[in-house]
């Protein structure tokens, strides 16, 4: 059985990639089975306490994640100043001070609903019911959601959602935005995904990047900002 929710955003969206440094960086138009899986953890905290989260990760981590894109959304370009560690040959001895610096930023504005489906044999409805209506964030911090209905059960995905398995087609649809959306890797433990833990998370060890073809044209753009229009399969 698969769990169904719609969520709208608040306020923009924003996700850097994985391969993006603190200057600069595309972001990505969706959120990751990642981080969903580390919003509901947080719910989980948030509302049952940091041993629950604990008891249900394994489960959680384990669980399979599909998406609906929004139908439309605009990607802005901006430039916007941030403080950073100097280089290592311009940084005198026991000098920690900031420097001034410009970083690349983009943020999207989704317009209508994003559908996120999870199937877990281990996690019951009730419970995923449960936390996801606790889920306010998705992606970056600020990027806040507002849930649209109660969860739904369904026996079978919908059509129009897309499965994260790292699984492409074989005819690649050319109205289609290729990206690599990350997952957690079944040995992922809580102490790792705990960001209070001093344990490191390991790409593509602990956090799987999959290759995702979303159904998304290109509309209208500009170098300020780029529209993206979901395409009917």
């Amino acid at each position: 059985m698969w769990t169904l929710a719609e969520y709208e955003a608040t306020s923009l969206f924003s996700l850097k990639q994985s391969t993006a440094t603190s200057s600069g960086g595309k972001t990505l138009l969706l959120p990751t089975p990642y981080t969903i899986k580390m919003a509901l953890l947080d719910a989980i905290c948030r509302t049952e306490g940091a041993a629950e989260g604990r008891r249900q990760w394994e489960s959680l981590c384990k669980a399979q994640v599909a998406l609906r894109p929004v139908p439309r959304l605009v990607v802005s370009n901006t430039f916007t100043r941030i403080l950073k560690l100097p280089h290592e040959s311009s940084k005198k001895k026991d000098d920690a001070t900031y420097v001034r610096s410009i970083g690349y930023r983009e943020y999207v504005q989704w317009q209508g609903a994003l559908g996120i489906a999870i199937r877990s044999d281990a996690l019951p409805f009730e419970r995923l019911r449960q936390w996801l209506l606790s889920v306010q964030m998705l992606g970056k911090r600020g990027s806040f959601v507002q849930l649209q209905a109660p969860p739904q059960q369904a026996e079978q995905l919908p059509a129009d959602y897309i499965l994260i398995d790292g699984t492409l087609p074989q005819d690649i649809p050319l109205q289609s935005v290729l990206q690599r959306l990350d997952d957690c890797a079944p040995s992922l433990t809580f102490d790792k995904a705990n960001v209070y833990s001093n344990e490191r998370i390991e790409l593509g060890e602990d956090r799987l990047l999959h290759n995702v073809l979303l159904p998304y044209q290109r509309g209208r753009a500009t170098r300020s900002y780029t529209e993206y229009i979901r395409s009917e399969r």
